[in-house]
């Protein structure tokens, strides 16, 4: 039981975000749960390694990007639900 985002009539990167951002429960939830990890990991290894301020840019670009998808996200399912 399987999301049919990745089939696209068109193309175009836009025209994918407007189509499929927001839209499919499926996606969302593993966007969301790519946030929770990320975050969980990048807080365990700022309480567990002993110079953690090396991993932290590193770990912190992980988590932006899975934060933004995420947010992405949400912001394209409010927008579709308020345009019908």
């Amino acid at each position: 039981m399987g999301c049919n985002c990745n089939q696209s009539d068109n193309n175009s990167a836009g025209t994918i975000v407007e189509d499929k951002l927001g839209k499919c429960t499926k996606c969302m939830f593993i966007a969301f749960l790519g946030t929770l990890i990320s975050w969980i990991i990048c807080i365990v290894i700022y309480l567990k390694l002993p110079d953690p301020i090396v991993y932290i840019p590193s770990v912190g670009l992980v988590v932006l990007s899975f934060t933004i998808v995420f947010v992405a996200h949400v912001i394209a399912f409010i927008k579709h639900s308020r345009l019908g």
